[in-house]
């Protein structure tokens, strides 16, 4: 595999940062229980198809982790 550059590197990590975080707050305002949309008790995340995980929105950090 190819060495990645570094600022390439952070910049794609940056990117799935937001991205995940713009999950979450979906989630929150689409959330159909009660638990999500109002005491925001969830968390989002993207996994490789082996369940690796590749980025996670730590609003809970009991949620960190746990895919």
């Amino acid at each position: 595999m190819a060495e990645t550059d570094p600022i390439t590197l952070e910049i794609i990590d940056s990117r799935l940062d937001e991205v995940v975080g713009e999950m979450q707050e979906i989630l929150y305002h689409t959330g159909y229980s009660t638990i999500i949309r109002e005491s925001k008790d969830a968390s989002a995340a993207i996994t490789t198809a082996a369940g690796e995980v590749v980025g996670q929105a730590i609003r809970l950090p009991l949620h960190a982790g746990v895919f």
